[in-house]
């Protein structure tokens, strides 16, 4: 008989606002996410990953600085299914986050259409645990 598992979980980790807005609606329509957590902060943000698990944790480079790869890499050992997704704000910090911290590295003005296939694409080699 198969595992009923709970509905996956994205955890988004941005300053209120518009970007923040932008990812919950572009996360809310993928079908692969049921619940989206929104946090500000690491604490927050690991407090999170340990509670809930989530297929998918999203962070906005340009919120923490130079603490995101530290971020992503905690994210990893707490969680080592959960798929990692940076939003840099260069070229630079996107070569910077690539594995091993981040699994996918996305820049601004991606289209949606885009920003949502790598997403899925992520989500598709999530580990099943």
């Amino acid at each position: 008989m198969p595992t009923i598992q709970a509905a996956p979980t994205a955890i988004l980790v941005a300053r209120p606002g518009a970007l923040r807005d932008a990812w919950r609606a572009l996360l809310t329509a993928l079908p692969h996410i049921r619940d989206i957590e929104q946090v500000e902060d690491a604490p927050a943000a690991l407090q999170a990953v340990a509670r809930l698990r989530p297929a998918l944790v999203v962070v906005d480079a340009t919120l923490l600085k130079g603490e995101t790869e530290a971020l992503l890499s905690r994210v990893k050992a707490l969680s080592p299914g959960t798929r990692r997704l940076a939003l840099a704000e260069s070229l630079e910090q996107k070569q910077a986050l690539e594995r091993p911290a981040a699994e996918a590295v996305l820049l601004p003005g991606a289209p949606a259409f885009e920003t949502a296939a790598a997403i899925e694409q992520l989500l598709a080699g999530r580990a099943d645990h």
